[in-house]
């Protein structure tokens, strides 16, 4: 690869003329000066992912060169929202910082301006597009996205398990035990996907954890309940013009209550998180720099459910009907302030929050086998829903320059404000008085994204 760029260069360079000491090219109008070509290899890295091509054209870095902004700026010439926001944060970057004339102190960003301007003084504007984008955060808008999704999948996800959960299911208790009362644990596994656009980069989220919780039926008509959960993430851009990775560690408590009047049923769930987020991002250009930064996360939701249940066929022992629910929800997200580490180019992420309401209408279809062999009902759930979001779907992040005034906006991905979802659930009892195992999977698509996760967990009462 190497030997490609080295030959470009070589190209460029004899295109303008041969002499000692530093090649002429219109680059120098810029204040910009190229040095001949050595025959040496261009300090690129090593290693750059498959999807972020490097530029075609590649000047060569000199430390003692002295350059400036071209006429006009860097901004006007670039498409791309996130590409001018990293070029304006180098246009103020020169004029607060002068990085030319301090390139001990400065050496990346005088770098980068030198860099993009070569970039558009040889009409090269996709080099300058992704060069300037990776300068001005490409990616860091889908931190908080991110975290928004995983709030948001956790709460809603939460509730649809409660039909496999009911302590009621289990046969009566002695006198001594008149309330009966049940334990659970599971773990779960759960993949978000977002596609890139032009000019934005997408995300993907592997997220995996467990929950721990009890339930107690207070009355005929009232169960409720308490949850701690817990989970691992590993977040990464997709497409774009930036390599970014993180990981995201999160805690989750949940409250719920299930009321049931007659055939109707009411949900109410309750969920308080809090999360931890490091990443790393690397950015491509003639030496490249890499950098870290790590934030917290808080988030608090609520849901209710409404249904009613339409009976199908009922028979000595089984029982099927259909069940027409509603939902809504409401999300509040926030992700703190941070400062990346790594050089003069780390960036500084301002504090961001975001309220969101989502509302969802579906179906669901239940058999109950209340003869099972085995002392305990065994139930089997099917369901489909629609959903739809109210509120910023977008991530953003307002980044800045230490030491430079101002700030720009980088964004993320939009995965759309409606989408589908179809999952199935089941409730496997063991032997009477044993608890029972209980499964639920999902697969959700929106315009822009998709999801899959499971569930695979164990009740018992207690």
């Amino acid at each position: 690869m190497t030997t490609l760029f080295s030959r470009a260069l070589l190209l460029t360079l004899i295109s303008v003329g041969i002499g000692g000491g530093y090649a002429q090219s219109p680059i120098d109008n810029y204040g910009i000066s190229l040095p001949n070509y050595t025959g040496k290899d261009l300090p690129i890295p090593d290693v750059f992912p498959d999807d972020v091509p490097f530029p075609d054209f590649v000047p060569e870095y000199m430390q003692n060169t002295v350059g400036r902004l071209p006429d006009g700026g860097l901004s006007p010439r670039l498409r791309g929202a996130n590409s001018r926001a990293g070029a304006r944060l180098l246009e103020r970057a020169a004029q607060a910082l002068h990085p030319h004339e301090n390139r001990q102190r400065y050496p990346k960003l005088a770098e980068m301006v030198d860099v993009v301007s070569a970039y558009l003084m040889n009409d090269d504007v996709p080099s300058a597009e992704e060069l300037a984008a990776q300068v001005g955060g490409d990616g860091l808008g889908n931190l908080h996205a991110a975290w928004r999704s995983l709030m948001e999948r956790r709460l809603r996800a939460f509730g649809r398990q409660l039909p496999c959960m009911p302590s009621a299911q289990f046969p009566e208790k002695d006198a001594e035990q008149n309330r009966p009362r049940s334990f659970w644990a599971n773990v779960d596994m759960d993949r978000y996907h977002v596609d890139s656009r032009e000019h934005t980069p997408g995300y993907r989220l592997r997220s995996y954890g467990g929950t721990v919780g009890a339930a107690m039926v207070a009355s005929e008509s009232l169960t409720f309940g308490l949850s701690v959960s817990g989970g691992h993430g590993r977040l990464r851009s997709v497409g774009g013009y930036t390599d970014m990775q993180g990981e995201l560690d999160s805690l989750f408590v949940s409250a719920y209550a299930l009321w049931q009047s007659g055939r109707w049923q009411h949900r109410l769930t309750g969920c308080v998180g809090v999360a931890e987020l490091s990443f790393d991002r690397s950015v491509y250009m003639p030496t490249g720099y890499a950098v870290h930064g790590s934030t917290h996360g808080q988030g608090v939701g609520l849901f209710y459910e409404l249904s009613r249940d339409f009976v199908i066929a009922a028979e000595p022992g089984d029982c099927m009907s259909w069940c027409p629910f509603a939902n809504v929800s409401y999300l509040f997200t926030r992700l703190g302030a941070c400062t990346e580490s790594g050089g003069d180019a780390a960036l500084q992420l301002a504090d961001s929050r975001s309220s969101n309401g989502i509302f969802g209408l579906g179906v669901r279809l239940r058999s109950v086998f209340t003869q099972s062999g085995f002392g305990s009902p065994f139930a089997v759930d099917i369901r489909v829903q629609g959903k739809a979001v109210a509120g910023p779907r977008r991530g953003e992040a307002e980044v800045s320059l230490p030491g430079v005034p101002g700030s720009v906006t980088t964004y993320g991905a939009d995965p759309g404000a409606v989408g589908v979802e179809f999952g199935m659930g089941f409730n496997l009892p063991l032997r009477a008085g044993h608890g029972a195992l209980f499964a639920d999977g999902a697969a959700f698509r929106e315009p822009h994204g998709w999801a899959i996760g499971g569930v695979l967990g164990y009740l018992c009462p207690f």
